[in-house]
């Protein structure tokens, strides 16, 4: 059930064992960078479990975990900026005390745990650590240094640990069939991130986004004021096509479902896939933060004759260009740059003005001088 995780063998080895034994924990803590498969480890979890096959991936429970759809399988992001809201929680602790709807047993998935935090932790914590007997909450998190000593108490911590270039450059290969540099772009497109880069690699929308950060970046030391602002629409137009193809693909699901839900059931889907709709525009901004931090990383790479690390192979001439005078201090001011407008990305500043701050910088730490 948990082939499709690569190279986790020890997190999948517990998570398998406990099914077989039938000792499910009331509440894991999966931990690791992004990328690793903990949301697919959940669904498998959950597969294993409910589906009469032990998590046969073709079954019609297996093929709704897979889609997210299954009503017992419920995964949880933060309503607010700052992270999760109390009110959200308390719906949560209600619904958790209600029977599962078809199945014996309940899985609540909560992304970045790291922002549960204040009031909503505490109402969350009685929960926790004694939840209802048919109900387990895995929690979600990038690493423990967040995470309050309350919350790891009560839960069993899974570590997904990171994965080589080349173990991933290998993957990418095998399951999409891109070439080596194309795997290489892929992951200098995410930030490394495995399945993100998977799904880059089969989107002709966001390799477009790509050529488009590419093309800016190769003359941005060239470029005034006016062409900088210019050059700030152009990205975020960009970065918004991906976001309206989901929101096209959301309205035409709902459309034939809208008879089979409930109004309950119809109002929670609109708030998730609301909530996947920020989550896309986040995911398609910070991608273009994930191409110009790479390219930096790059030129450092070669400016300190590193040319191996380099994974952007498409974008040479301007790694070549950049590498005399892009030194550590320099290539620093870049990704301070890059790590403050991801900052004011999560505090919902807008997108046009991030970008133009962003490049206005950058634009310096290209100069040479």
């Amino acid at each position: 059930m948990f082939a499709d995780i690569i190279g986790q063998e020890e997190a999948t080895t517990l998570l398998t064992a406990a099914l077989r034994m039938h000792q499910l924990s009331h509440a894991y803590l999966f931990v690791g960078p992004a990328g690793l498969g903990k949301l697919e480890a959940a669904r498998s979890l959950a597969a294993g479990l409910l589906c009469a096959n032990g998590g046969c991936k073709t079954c019609p429970i297996c093929t709704r975990l897979a889609r997210d759809v299954y009503p017992d399988f419920q995964i949880i992001e933060p309503d607010g900026s700052a992270g999760y809201l109390i009110d959200q929680i308390r719906e949560l602790i209600h619904d958790a005390s209600l029977a599962p709807r078809e199945g014996v047993h309940k899985f609540y998935v909560l992304l970045a745990c790291d922002l549960l935090s204040g009031g909503a932790a505490d109402a969350f914590l009685k929960t926790l650590e004694e939840p209802p007997e048919t109900v387990t909450f895995i929690l979600i998190a990038h690493s423990l240094s967040a995470i309050s000593a309350t919350i790891l108490s009560r839960t069993q911590v899974v570590r997904f640990k990171p994965l080589p270039t080349e173990t991933m450059i290998a993957v990418l290969m095998e399951s999409t069939g891109a070439s080596e540099d194309d795997a290489r772009i892929a992951l200098a497109s995410t930030g490394s991130v495995l399945e993100e880069a998977r799904t880059f690699l089969l989107s002709p929308q966001r390799r477009a986004t790509r050529g488009e950060v590419l093309r800016i970046i190769r003359d941005l030391s060239t470029y005034n004021d006016r062409e900088i602002l210019a050059a700030a629409q152009l990205l975020k137009t960009s970065a918004e096509g991906p976001v309206a193809e989901l929101a096209a693909a959301q309205e035409a699901e709902l459309a034939v479902r809208a008879e089979l839900l409930d109004s309950v059931a119809s109002k929670r889907l609109e708030r998730y896939n609301k909530r996947k709709l920020t989550a896309a525009t986040r995911r398609s901004v910070s991608e273009v933060f994930s191409v110009i931090s790479g390219l930096l990383r790059d030129a450092l790479a070669q400016h300190n004759g590193a040319p191996q690390l380099i994974l952007n192979v498409d974008a040479l001439d301007f790694i070549a260009r950049n590498a005399s005078c892009l030194t550590p201090a320099r290539a620093r001011e870049g990704q301070e740059a890059i790590a403050q407008a991801r900052e004011r990305l999560a505090r919902n500043v807008g997108v046009q003005l991030i970008f133009e701050t962003l490049l206005f910088r950058v634009r310096e730490v290209l100069i040479c001088r």
